[in-house]
């Protein structure tokens, strides 16, 4: 047998409740995403799954969605660590 993923599980999400996402990045906490979800930024419905009055976040998604949201704040997104002051 092997053990190769097949595409179904490539294509699942990992879904984090608002609380479960500001314990694994503590970067964000719970307060400043439901601000966020408060202003309801263009994008970010795209990174949320409601499940009756619960909210989880698609992790990879919400990162895009932070990425997308620097830049259209005009601030340049830098993976080596840069300063972006």
């Amino acid at each position: 047998m092997t053990s190769e993923p097949n595409s179904n599980e490539q294509d699942i999400p990992v879904l984090l409740s608002i609380r479960d996402f500001a314990n694994k990045h503590p970067f964000m906490s719970e307060n400043s995403i439901r601000w966020l979800l408060y202003k309801d930024q263009p994008g970010l419905e795209d990174c949320l799954v409601r499940v009756s009055r619960r909210i989880y976040l698609k992790e990879k998604s919400f990162f895009d969605f932070l990425t997308s949201l620097n830049a259209r704040n005009g601030n340049e997104f830098r993976e080596n660590g840069g300063n972006n002051l």
